[in-house]
């Protein structure tokens, strides 16, 4: 199975990484194939931007980053999401994927039946 691992924190050594790595490698071990996309040290930018926000119907083109990361979910067979919680939420760099990562035009083609806006 092809798993996709999003993690998200800013220390590089932190109990938070740590733990996405040791999953990965339990994956690996398994026989799965795991992917892993650590926000911080990709880049990710999490600002979702006005133009993004504009209506379907305008056709405006998915950024690069936002293209990548959808296809990489579109293409697992399991997604893991770990990170810390901060003051009850996830990080803003998480929220931020989530924001432009999920957006209606992505997974209305994914799932066309269940999505409804």
């Amino acid at each position: 199975m092809d798993h996709l691992i999003i993690v998200s924190h800013p220390l590089i050594d932190s109990v938070t990484i740590k733990l996405a790595r040791a999953y990965s490698v339990e994956l690996k071990d398994l026989g799965h194939r795991p992917r892993m996309h650590d926000l911080y040290r990709m880049g990710f930018n999490p600002v979702l931007s006005a133009e993004e926000l504009e209506p379907v119907r305008k056709r405006r083109e998915t950024p690069s980053d936002v293209a990548q990361a959808q296809a990489a979910v579109a293409a697992a067979d399991a997604i893991a999401v770990i990170y810390p919680l901060w003051w009850a939420t996830m990080p803003a760099m998480l929220k931020g994927y989530i924001d432009r990562v999920c957006a209606r035009r992505h997974f209305r083609a994914i799932h066309p039946l269940r999505t409804r806006y």
